[in-house]
């Protein structure tokens, strides 16, 4: 367990204003501090800052991040998101590390933070000046003119500058709060007194705080409200640690007024308030993965979907698309004939006969050597990158470049991302991912997917969902046994996880309303249902 205490301040400059025109952030996480010694380095801030990261790039916002930075490249790093902010955006800002309350005032300190040389008021005051303060931070977002600005800052209860090895935001122990303003929400990841935990055991071999995990997974809820956000996440961070054994209460300072604003979307309710139409029916995966393939397909491609999908609506259409692909791709392989010779008008001189051209294959197509994954990022191990490419283009620059061995294409930007390998993988909406065949960037995504737990063993984990669908059912007209267990007054979170460790599911549907998690070993059909969450194995 690490003492961490995590506050999320939310601070609306504009009450009135329900969505902003930009989206701007930035996160910083810092685990070294080379002048507080061994024993007061951290371990996961750089990971929380990460995680947060990738789930606001999800978001759609524009993220600067900042790992270990020195005092300079910190207050820099917070002027450069402040240039890029106007009037009626949003901004973001995340801190992971140790920090430290002077008189009242809360400050955050730097990777070059010196050692204390003494005790007393004079000591802080010199120290204050090497951090940076809470106030700067507001006051540089705020007059920035954005319309909404949210901070989070992760650090723990113990000083410091006083004890090893913790983060610490407070004289001795704990956090110097304040009632936030008017128009805004805060929120702690432990009451007074309380500890927060970083673990649920021994075997929770998580990168980052229980907090910071159930945060990344609220944020990027649809529908989700911040008020309801946050009183989410003290719910859920309550249950967690009962299960444990440990009382950890988060503390919430909630004085929002006006309009609810949403990180990941209004609901349709909300929509139809502010003039926007409904959200559109959620497309199944079979329709996710066409949408990406099918303006550059072969037969081959649209033959592993028709064998994947055998019950999928657009069985019509691939049907069509196919026979008209194997025609074209016949057609390409045959030499054109001969023209048969004209008739002679006197005996012709004699000709050696002519020869027929050698038949020349058809090139490979590129995409045959991949395998692809899609609403999939590969984070990190980037070797090079192409800006506005198409997906063909992407494919045919890693199948051509011996240092790539995956990639990573992000079908709204256009941006295409060579890659020596796959270090971790992600959910990402509207990214499409591809790992040669063969290649060691292939073993390592299977490791990432399905990784030996730690201990040795050899048994495969869980298979993860790493999508759902919110507003869809999966139906099984007439197949009944298919949906073979129903589980009632569960949750989400425990129906997600029965699938994943149960190998009969393939896929699974959870009733909000009935609180009742259907596992199911196939489906035939992805229908629009109000209140009800889906997912899908890979």
């Amino acid at each position: 367990m690490r003492l961490l205490g995590l506050v999320f301040a939310i601070l609306l400059a504009t009450l009135g204003t329900a969505s902003a025109e930009r989206r701007v952030a930035l996160v910083v996480g810092i685990d070294s501090y080379p002048a507080l010694g061994a024993e007061r380095q951290l371990k996961n801030a750089v990971n929380d800052a990460k995680a947060v990261g990738a789930a606001l790039q999800g978001l759609g916002f524009d993220v600067l991040t900042a790992e270990n930075p020195t005092r300079g490249a910190f207050v820099d790093k917070l002027f450069d998101l402040a240039a890029r902010l106007k009037t009626g955006d949003t901004a973001f800002f995340f801190y992971a590390g140790h920090g430290v309350s002077f008189d009242g005032a809360n400050y955050f300190l730097p990777s070059d933070v010196p050692l204390p040389r003494a005790t007393g008021r004079a000591e802080e005051e010199r120290l204050a000046g090497q951090a940076i303060g809470e106030q700067m931070i507001m006051k540089q977002l705020k007059d920035s003119g954005a319309s909404v600005v949210m901070l989070v800052f992760d650090a723990c209860r113990d000083n410091p500058l006083a004890s090893a090895g913790k983060r610490s935001l407070g004289g001795t122990r704990g956090l110097a709060v304040t009632a936030p303003p008017r128009g805004a929400i805060a929120l702690y990841s432990a009451g007074a007194g309380e500890a927060a935990l970083d673990r649920l055991g021994d075997d929770d071999t998580a990168q980052n705080s229980v907090f910071t995990r159930v945060l990344i997974d609220k944020m990027t809820k649809p529908g989700l409200s911040v008020s309801d956000m946050a009183r989410g996440i003290r719910n859920e961070v309550v249950a967690l640690a009962e299960k444990v054994g440990h009382e950890q209460t988060p503390a919430l300072y909630d004085q929002m007024i006006g309009k609810e604003y949403y990180l990941a979307g209004p609901p349709d309710a909300a929509k139809a308030e502010l003039g926007l139409p409904p959200q559109a029916p959620t497309p199944d995966r079979a329709e996710i993965e066409w949408s990406y393939i099918k303006d550059n397909a072969n037969s081959k491609m649209v033959a592993d979907i028709m064998t994947r999908y055998p019950s999928s609506e657009l069985m019509p259409a691939w049907r069509e698309r196919y026979a008209a692909l194997q025609r074209e791709e016949a057609s390409a392989r045959q030499t054109p004939p001969t023209p048969p010779p004209s008739p002679p008008q006197s005996p012709p001189a004699y000709a050696p006969p002519q020869q027929q051209p050698a038949y020349v294959p058809p090139a490979p197509d590129p995409r045959d050597q991949f395998r692809l994954r899609f609403d999939t990022d590969f984070p990190e191990r980037d070797v090079d990158e192409f800006r506005d490419v198409d997906q063909q283009a992407c494919v045919s620059r890693c199948a051509g470049d011996g240092r790539c061995q995956a990639f990573t294409y992000n079908v709204t930007k256009r941006v295409c991302f060579l890659k020596s390998g796959v270090a971790r993988v992600l959910s990402f909406k509207n990214v499409v991912s591809g790992v040669k065949r063969g290649s060691g960037a292939e073993a390592e995504l299977e490791r990432s997917a399905y990784a030996a737990p730690s201990g040795g063993g050899g048994e495969a984990q869980p298979e993860r969902i790493r999508v759902t669908y919110d507003d869809v059912d999966l139906e099984n007209y007439g197949d009944a046994g298919a949906d073979y267990t129903i589980v009632w007054n569960s949750n989400f979170r425990s129906c997600k996880s029965s699938c994943e460790n149960d190998r009969r599911c393939r896929a699974f549907t959870f009733n909000i309303g009935k609180r009742a998690c259907i596992l199911k070993s196939s489906f035939k059909k992805a229908a629009r249902f109000g209140g009800a969450i889906s997912g899908v194995k890979d």
